[in-house]
């Protein structure tokens, strides 16, 4: 009985051919491999003998065969993994189309290129619609800038937040792929809050190192800018982001004073309650319940809870209050306007307030709330300095 093992091609003659044949004769051995190889009915062991034949010719000098059998064993459905390593190891020119549309590409050859192929070859599979999650994750663990932002264009993966995360510690100091990654609306807060602190830390280097403006004038104008871009961050995020973000804040030493009191000059209550209720440690109900409830003994409460400093109790009862008086109102009050009512209140309410007292609240506005409040908050500060 003949099986597959007594039968075969001539091996040594076609070797002889590639050795020693010219370009046309090549050129034609190669056309009928690429035939008997797409043959179903070739036997197995002619099958194998083609592939040690073709990863021959993959490597010719000749550039028409080595395009040929790129071009035609490229989009095969599927071809021999020795193929697939000889044609991804062939001249560039060759190997990144077949890189880039080849459908034999399995996970095992992009991670063999992940390890030992070049930016440029990293790069081509990072742009591939097939990545499988072993090979995101080493893109994303180990291969260059050029590779990890293909990945983040590359609308075919999913990025997990260990993924973003992961990509930031690793080359969060390249200016590009910050920048990408801050286009992504699913980027994780905390990068976002770290990224927005390592600007400010940077802001302040720079600024040691000139005289551009006053220290302490300096100081507090990029604090002021960290802080903006803290508050911005959580007014696009959700109520479960906020309050997943008041943790990280807490640790990082962001979650100040300064931050909460600006927040209630502008009107975003929302963030005030997020805040209060992190540093109160009650429910979210029984937060909203004490500051807008009737009175200021319930907000008192609260306050004394919360662990902030006594200065800033003013300003906050004084949003909370407008805050109360707007929701029961049928129109929506922007930043300029709710800063106007805080003033309102704070001049002609809480008799009890030292003039001393009342200064430092009309003081907040003055620098947190919005730029045209700023100013009406400023004036009026000079009027209480000047009558006392």
């Amino acid at each position: 009985m003949t099986t597959d093992a007594d039968v075969g091609l001539d091996v040594a003659f076609l070797n002889l051919v590639i050795d020693e044949g010219g370009p046309e004769s090549r050129a034609l051995l190669a056309q009928q491999l690429l035939s008997h190889y797409t043959n179903p009915e070739a036997p197995a062991v002619e099958r194998r003998q083609i592939v040690e034949l073709v990863v021959r010719l993959a490597g010719d000098e000749d550039e028409a065969i080595r395009h040929f059998i790129v071009a035609e064993f490229g989009v095969l459905p599927e071809i021999h993994p020795e193929i697939v390593t000889a044609i991804a190891a062939s001249d560039s020119d060759m190997a990144l189309p077949f890189l880039a549309t080849t459908q034999s590409l399995n996970a095992k050859h992009m991670l063999a290129i992940l390890r030992v192929g070049d930016d440029v070859r990293q790069t081509i599979i990072a742009r591939r619609p097939d990545l499988n999650e072993d090979v995101v994750r080493a893109i994303v663990s180990g291969s260059p800038v050029a590779a990890v932002l293909e990945l983040l264009s590359n609308p075919s993966v999913a990025l997990a937040d260990n993924d973003f995360r992961a990509i930031y510690k690793r080359l969060g100091q390249s200016p590009e792929i910050c920048e990408r990654l801050l286009s992504r609306p699913e980027l994780p807060v905390d990068v976002r809050f770290t990224q927005a602190k390592r600007a400010a830390s940077r802001m302040r280097q720079m600024m040691a190192e000139t005289d551009w403006l006053p220290q302490e004038h300096a100081f507090d104008l990029i604090t002021d800018s960290e802080e903006t871009a803290v508050l911005r961050i959580l007014l696009d995020s959700d109520k479960f982001e906020i309050m997943r973000a008041m943790s990280f804040l807490g640790e990082k030493g962001m979650l100040t004073p300064a931050l909460v009191v600006r927040s209630a000059c502008l009107g975003e209550m929302r963030i005030v309650e997020a805040i209060l209720q992190h540093l109160s440690g009650m429910s979210g109900e029984r937060t909203r319940g004490l500051m807008y409830g009737r009175g200021s003994s319930g907000f008192k409460s609260l306050f004394s809870k919360s662990g902030l400093p006594a200065t800033c109790f003013g300003v906050l009862l004084a949003a909370c209050e407008v805050a109360s008086e707007v929701s029961e109102e049928d129109y929506e009050v922007g930043p300029e306007d709710f800063g106007r009512r805080m003033l309102e209140a704070l001049m002609t309410r809480y008799e009890t307030m030292a003039a001393q007292d009342r200064t430092k609240q009309i003081d907040y506005i003055g620098r947190y709330g919005d730029q045209h409040v700023r100013r009406i908050a400023k004036r009026l500060k000079a009027d209480l300095v000047r009558a006392a």
